[in-house]
């Protein structure tokens, strides 16, 4: 059925449109705001086999929707860009607690940008499309909206890309009319009081978009998607087997239960002799009976599995620069979770330059890799891929640091942060925070201060609530949330709030920040304790970069017809040299003495001829009463017999 309409976000109109495009999915909406359009398409496979919802979500943004034509041998995209992997994990995050914990069925979303305004970011239009998308096609799926907020002395709602410039905040908060479901933000040491406004002002447009979405769907007609439950499984585990499940939760060791609980589950499976039997769907129902039986443990015994109070962070210790060849480095333990995190500095050249369809060879001088190892887990399995999940734990560490990284004019290097995580048990996202904040100072980077993170958790039943600081990774899978916040001692840095429910209540969420802040404050005193400032000097094995300003007008000088100059230069002092437009001149090399050279023959070149200053010439001609001198290429002098 083919529907058109325009929905209101504040005062900007949104068109939406089915029935068109795509029409072989399950559903697929074509949504556009002044400019920017996608296309977001819904198919589904039905009773599908697994112990986890099969949600994948793919965001595509094609070179052609901003009139360019993709660089490289191909000329057509490849492998997904970490923007593109990061706004997939956006909308995932944002319709997974949507649907039923007992649903299984595949489900796969293609989000394609076909054309764009570069003042119109597609995220929060990707989020809101593939909520519609999900609402018209029968899937058990109720709408949520999204939206932007910025902060420039007042809360930018819903704004342009423009009007982020200068932003303390760029905010993004999907969610239901009560409820909170995501929040992902980026955010330069603020209050939380600022934060929880913020989420204040989301309420009332939530209301909006989700009146208007519920208004388009009606007249189509919507076909529901059954489904069967692996809750159904229960006749097929005996009431015996059952009991033991539960007696295992009465043990007091994590590692006791977690091996007990497995053995039990292989002979639960073992049982069945029915092929046709989905044995992964029995394997989830009875998982769910032992999360169940968790969860209980912990409301009604106000204690922890590792015996931790809900506020209690767990042991940390920390050793700096014991990696000797690196710039600089730390060790960051904190419980059954750790990461090595390195830092090296590089030049100019070294930025990492990213072309995309949103903006065009951007450098980034400050960057930060993630790598999650199986070992961590102590698992077997490829090391070689990079995974959506390092890339969006490496991204929001990234950004709960960068707001305290020295500008360019304070300290002229490029960053490059690196975090191995070497042992994994909840939370080395935040572990990779705090060891990037004490590499950073052992390495003698000029942070103002540092930065630490905590992973929060909460297990709800009904009135009864858990509020988790510094969850472990068992208690992440039994929990309802995984609220990841960063900030130095004057304000956050960075959040990221992942729901298993359909979302969360403001009031609660207010409870969980104040609590982390209290985490925070512990861990940044633990980590000032080891090292509270920068170290004074860097690494010998780190280039030396000195800054000089020359006029524009002499940048041709410097290098020279065809680069000759400016490439001997490199070459006779063992150097590299970066001139900006500006006028900005980069010299880096190993050697001090070289960097000196350099400089006195750029002044050389620069120098403008004038009576009274002395230069270095070439003799070009010998006569009687003198010599005629050539300088700097431009002028030739006669030097007089007396003044030889």
């Amino acid at each position: 059925m083919y529907k058109n309409e325009k929905i209101k976000i504040l005062n900007k109109y949104v068109y939406i449109e089915t029935g068109k495009i795509a029409k072989n999915t399950l559903s697929s909406i074509f949504i556009e705001e002044n400019g920017t359009a996608l296309l977001v398409t819904i198919v589904q496979k039905e009773n599908c086999e697994g112990i986890f919802f099969p949600l994948k979500v793919d965001y595509f943004e094609r070179y052609y929707a901003s009139g360019k034509i993709p660089g490289g041998y191909s000329k057509r995209e490849g492998r997904a860009s970490d923007r593109e992997v990061l706004i997939s994990r956006l909308i995932d995050r944002s319709i997974r607690p949507m649907f039923p914990k007992d649903f299984q069925n595949e489900v796969h979303i293609t989000v394609t940008v076909l054309s764009i305004n570069k003042e119109v970011n597609p995220d929060i239009l990707a989020i809101i499309g593939t909520s519609i998308a999900l609402s018209i096609s029968g899937l058990p799926f109720e709408p949520i909206a999204a939206i932007r907020i910025g902060y420039n002395n007042k809360f930018l709602i819903h704004p342009e890309t423009s009007e982020l410039n200068g932003s303390k905040l760029d905010l993004v908060v999907s969610g239901t009319k009560t409820k909170i479901v995501m929040i992902e933000a980026n955010c330069k040491e603020i209050s939380e009081s600022l934060f929880f406004s913020a989420l204040h002002e989301c309420k009332t447009v939530f209301d909006e978009i989700i009146n208007q979405i519920n208004e388009f769907k009606n007249g189509i007609d919507i076909k529901k998607v059954e489904y069967e439950s692996y809750l159904n499984t229960e006749c097929l585990v005996n009431i015996e087997d059952l009991q033991k499940i539960k007696e295992i939760y009465t043990l007091n060791d994590e590692k006791e239960i977690k091996e007990k609980f497995e053995i039990l589950k292989a002979t639960v499976l073992g049982k069945q002799n029915n092929e046709s039997i989905n044995r992964k769907k029995i394997s989830s129902y009875v998982q769910n009976i032992g999360k169940n039986e968790l969860r209980n443990k912990i409301l009604k015994s106000k204690k922890r599995l590792d015996n931790r109070n809900f506020e209690d962070i767990r042991n940390i210790s920390i050793d700096i620069n014991f990696l000797k060849n690196t710039h600089g480095s730390a060790l960051f333990t904190r419980g059954e979770t750790q990461a090595i995190v390195s830092t090296t500095l590089g030049i100019q050249k070294d930025a990492q330059s990213v072309d995309c369809v949103f903006y065009e060879n951007q450098l980034f001088d400050f960057m930060l890799h993630y790598n999650f190892p199986s070992y961590a887990v102590n698992e077997i399995g490829g090391n070689n891929t990079i995974k959506r999940r390092e890339i969006g734990h490496g991204n929001l560490a990234k950004k709960a640091l960068e707001n305290v990284i020295p500008d360019k004019e304070t300290f002229p290097y490029v960053i490059r942060l690196v975090s191995e995580i070497t042992e994994s048990n909840g939370s080395s996202s935040m572990a990779t925070i705090c060891g990037g904040s004490l590499s950073l100072m052992a390495t003698g980077v000029p942070i103002k201060q540092h930065v630490a993170g905590i992973a929060m958790g909460i297990i709800l039943e009904e009135n009864d609530i858990a509020i988790l600081t510094d969850i472990s990774g068992s208690e992440d899978d039994i929990g309802d949330m995984d609220f990841k916040i960063s900030g130095t001692k004057d304000g956050i840095t960075a959040l990221q709030m992942d729901m298993k429910i359909p979302g969360i209540d403001l009031e609660i969420i207010e409870k969980i920040v104040k609590q982390a802040k209290d985490g925070i404050k512990q861990i940044l005193q633990i980590m000032n304790s080891k090292i509270n400032k920068p170290l004074d000097r860097l690494s010998t094995s780190v280039p030396k970069i000195r800054k000089i300003k020359i006029d524009k007008e002499q940048i041709k000088n410097i290098i020279g017809k065809n680069g000759v100059i400016i490439k001997s230069l490199v070459e006779r002092y063992d150097c590299k040299i970066d001139i900006n437009e500006e006028g900005i001149v980069l010299i880096s090399s190993k050697y001090e003495d070289n960097i000196n050279n350099v400089i006195e023959e750029i002044d050389y070149i620069t120098k403008e001829i004038e009576i009274g200053a002395i230069f270095k010439g070439k003799v070009i001609k010998l006569t009687q009463f003198g010599a005629f001198v050539n300088i700097k290429d431009k002028k030739d002098g006669l030097l007089h017999i007396t003044k030889i």
